[in-house]
């Protein structure tokens, strides 16, 4: 598996350093521990951003209804091409994080800055590792596509995600209609 360092896009919004702990659980993001950092942007702007430990991430996932979780992994495998970018990843020899990131995993189109995008890595032991899908990219149009897929009972899980980890009280409503994806 290819490392480099953390690429500051994947740091905390106000900070100079990596997530130093999971946002839903606050253990450390250290010794050993794998994490997933998720980022909302538009421009400069991060809309949100979570960092979860691996545990969390798999929870949050299980928040979901079974109804929701199926639609999305069906939308995953007719979209996403796993075995491709897992052999990609694999074999490419470059750990540019330009390369994986400005274009969107569904689509295959450029991410434009200008509009809302969000951006995904995996990490560990102080690294962002290049492995499976991660890291990618998603353009707000291909998580509008996901976003449709959520079931009533999904979204107020998500809505309390939001109201409890990771939105400031005046972007809350804009934002309620957005899935996390970790």
């Amino acid at each position: 598996m290819k490392s480099t360092d953390i690429d500051s896009k994947f740091f905390p919004f106000e900070s100079e350093k990596p997530f130093q702990g999971c946002t839903i659980c606050g253990i450390e993001l250290a010794n050993g521990v794998d994490y997933v950092v998720e980022k909302a942007l538009k421009g400069n702007d991060v809309i949100f951003e979570i960092a979860s430990c691996l545990p969390c991430a798999e929870k949050m996932r299980e928040g979901f209804s079974k109804k929701t979780r199926e639609a999305i992994d069906k939308f995953f495998e007719e979209n996403v091409d796993l075995a491709v970018k897992t052999v990609s990843n694999m074999f490419s020899t470059s750990t540019e994080l330009e390369e994986h990131i400005s274009n969107c995993l569904i689509s295959g189109e450029p991410i434009d800055q200008d509009k809302e995008y969000q951006i995904y890595a995996f990490c560990g032991e102080g690294k962002m590792h290049f492995t499976g899908l991660y890291p990618f990219a998603m353009s707000g149009t291909s998580i509008d596509r996901i976003a449709e897929l959520i079931s009533p009972e999904s979204q107020g899980f998500l809505d309390d995600l939001y109201d409890d980890f990771l939105i400031p009280d005046d972007l809350r409503d804009l934002l309620k209609s957005r899935p996390v994806l970790i």
